[in-house]
């Protein structure tokens, strides 16, 4: 059986190892830059365009959906696993939702729906041997306050070059 553990992290607790849950696709949702929030303008009737005040840009909450399937070994584990994992959804407060991929990176998120389910025909799954239960399902959660990380930003001049503080 492969191992999948590793990948993604809900509050420091490994979803394969605890819920059994594979990621299909989703986690790019959260690399995806947020919408801008509208900036206070005016529009004057005797200048042409709009004034915008851009002296700072606020960002929205920005949601992503995690496609997954939930592998378990038995109906039993199947419903320990999913009990256990609406359980930690619905906890009070933000989740930390942690991607290697994305260089560990966590995101600050909250449970918003489960977008689609399915139940899969048992069997195999590639690499994983006997699956005996399969689900598969999106999670779609909520980013309410994307940052940008001050460490990672840096300040450009008009040139192009990175101006250093």
């Amino acid at each position: 059986m492969v191992d999948l553990s590793g990948y993604y992290y809900l509050d420091g607790v490994d979803l394969w190892q605890a819920y059994g849950l594979i990621i299909q696709l989703g986690s790019a949702d959260f690399l995806r830059f947020p919408a801008a929030k509208p900036a206070i303008s005016h529009d004057w009737p005797d200048q042409n365009g709009i004034d915008v005040d851009l002296s700072k840009v606020y960002l929205q909450a920005r949601t992503g959906t995690l496609q997954c399937v939930m592998v378990a070994d038995s109906e039993a584990q199947f419903f320990q696993k999913h009990q256990a994992l609406l359980a930690r959804l619905i906890q009070p407060g933000l989740r930390r939702l942690s991607i290697t991929a994305h260089g560990g990176r966590s995101y600050f998120v909250y449970y918003k729906e489960c977008t689609t389910y399915q139940q899969l025909p048992g069997g195999k799954l590639n690499g994983l041997g006997d699956g005996g239960v399969l689900h598969s399902f999106g999670i779609t959660f909520t980013e309410a306050n994307p940052t940008i990380d001050g460490k990672d930003t840096h300040i450009i001049a008009d040139d192009g070059a990175f101006i250093i503080t």
